[in-house]
């Protein structure tokens, strides 16, 4: 579908990231409304995973902030991080200095592009952890990487913006739109879902006055980045960009179908359920039902997914 989009479109990313810049030194209306959208993006640059190398900018002498290879950023809030199970892709001590903050400026031009191309969208918190993976990902790309350094640049940041586009318009649209109408929808289903599958839990997080609705909003809303394994949000992102309209052929989609039964469902259904099954994996439920008080139910909710080695 990314592809699509770019091949059909008369506008290229590089069109709408001039046209961005154009527009933020107007003084109409959409020209504060960008504006503000690249004042938010700027605050949230250094809060996409502030413990992978290539978002934090070097020190002043040169030499890169610590950075701990065990840790990675976890988006369910920035002074929390996740296990060895769920880091991003990380670089070795030789790469640091030289990549520390490498991705800062790709992700800004990205973001400020998808806010002039969709409008009605915009930039909303947590599209920021999403398009980051996407760089993260594209970066070890092996189909670019015949291409000279540059020309490599340029063209993960060209495919993050179609596959951002992709996934905001076709595979989750309406999550990042204002008011997040679809997110709510969701995270309501997933509340019920919870209900059915987990009763006792359910009913004991209603006593302590908690519901998931409360605490799993960023796993929905960034696709599952960095609250499942690495391995498992790949699998997850191959479902949902698999299933979304033109994702795939019509041929490739049922061959792939055979080695993964979440085809059957629909996107925010095999997000839905992907959220249902941290949950609900093995002493998840139970934990959350024998809580003593709130805070120990959270705690249940918040490490799910932590050492979950495969989402079915």
């Amino acid at each position: 579908g990314a592809r699509a989009k770019m091949l059909s479109s008369s506008v290229s990313y590089a069109d709408h990231l001039r046209l961005a810049s154009e527009a933020t030194r107007g003084e109409d209306a959409a020209a504060r409304g960008l504006k503000q959208h690249e004042h938010q993006i700027a605050l949230d640059l250094e809060r996409t995973f502030p413990n992978h190398v290539a978002f934090r900018r070097a020190c002043d002498d040169g030499v890169p902030n610590s950075f701990d290879d065990k840790r990675a950023a976890n988006p369910e809030t920035n002074n929390e991080t996740t296990s060895d199970e769920t880091k991003l892709p990380t670089v070795s001590d030789a790469r640091r200095c030289r990549l520390g903050g490498s991705k800062l400026e790709p992700l800004r031009r990205v973001l400020l592009a998808l806010a002039h191309a969709l409008p009605d969208v915009g930039y909303t918190q947590g599209m920021n952890f999403v398009c980051g993976w996407c760089l993260l990902v594209l970066d070890n790309d092996e189909g670019l990487g015949s291409l000279d350094k540059d020309t490599e640049k340029r063209a993960v940041e060209e495919c993050a913006f179609w596959l951002m586009r992709a996934l905001l318009e076709d595979v989750l649209p309406g999550y990042f739109d204002p008011g997040l109408a679809a997110l709510r929808f969701d995270l309501d289903a997933l509340d019920d879902d919870f209900a059915a599958v987990a009763p006792d839990a359910h009913a004991a997080l209603e006593r302590h006055g908690c519901s998931v609705r409360c605490f799993t909003p960023r796993w929905l809303l960034c696709v599952m980045v960095g609250t499942a394994p690495a391995a498992a949000t790949l699998r997850v992102w191959d479902a949902l960009l698999l299933d979304a309209p033109g994702g795939a052929s019509r041929g490739d989609a049922l061959e792939y179908s055979k080695a993964m039964p979440s085809l059957r469902f629909r996107p925010r259904d095999v997000l839905r359920r992907c959220a249902l099954a941290m949950l609900t994996e093995p002493g998840r439920a139970r934990a959350i039902a024998v809580a003593p008080g709130a805070a120990e139910a959270v705690d249940s909710i918040r490490s799910a997914g932590r050492g979950v080695a495969d989402l079915q």
